[in-house]
């Protein structure tokens, strides 16, 4: 189990659970929800996260970012953290900001073997399919 120590030091991000931003979504302001899937495919790896091209969290499966937005054209990008860059892809994903809604932001893994045809998608969801996505115990 020792040996195994290093490999899982990556797995986590410095986004918080779904469970710490539930108070978050009734807010009035304008407020944007990342999370990273809760899922088996890509567990172990860590996605850099940015908004508008200026650097915001790196999250761990099933963590989460929020940030203010304004009215704005914006843009979340994710892109792996290595090794998994030299496999997977950056993307990106762009919206316009009316200053009064708050987005949701699902980041997945898609792939059935690492490797092979997989990638990582953006996905803007309700608040409904983002709360399954990265609590799906609740």
């Amino acid at each position: 189990m020792l040996n195994l120590a290093p490999l899982m030091a990556g797995c986590a991000g410095n986004g918080v659970l779904y469970q710490k931003i539930t108070k978050k979504l009734s807010e009035e302001e304008s407020t944007l929800f990342i999370g990273r899937e809760e899922q088996i495919a890509g567990k172990i790896m860590t996605i850099d996260v940015s908004l508008n091209e200026r650097p915001i969290a790196t999250l761990g499966a099933g963590e989460i970012v929020t940030r203010i937005l304004g009215k704005r054209e914006n843009t979340v990008e994710a892109r792996p953290v290595k090794p998994a860059s030299l496999i997977y892809s950056d993307r990106s994903l762009s919206f316009e900001s009316s200053g009064n809604k708050n987005r949701f932001v699902v980041i997945r893994i898609n792939d059935a073997i690492p490797g092979f045809g997989g990638q990582i998608e953006l996905k803007e969801v309700n608040a409904e399919a983002f709360r399954t996505a990265t609590n799906p115990s609740n």
